[in-house]
């Protein structure tokens, strides 16, 4: 499943500093990216291992805002 969200990223650097986590986080099985150039920084995770509110928790505990969006 694809999972949308809107993160306060704003920078290169900012994903730098999360990207090992990430990946980590998500494990193989998941990709993910972030649009910088959008003006909601959207965070785009295809996973079947994780919800919205894991992304979510796993984003803020790292400083970071993140909420789902809606279909």
């Amino acid at each position: 499943m694809i999972l949308v969200f809107k993160t306060s990223i704003k920078s290169m650097s900012e994903l730098d500093n999360i990207a090992s986590d990430m990946n980590h986080f998500l494990g193989e099985e998941a990709t993910w990216n972030v649009d910088l150039e959008d003006c909601d920084n959207i965070l785009r995770v295809v996973t079947d291992q994780y919800d919205d509110q894991q992304i979510e928790y796993f984003l803020l505990s790292r400083g970071y805002f993140c909420k789902a969006l809606e279909d």
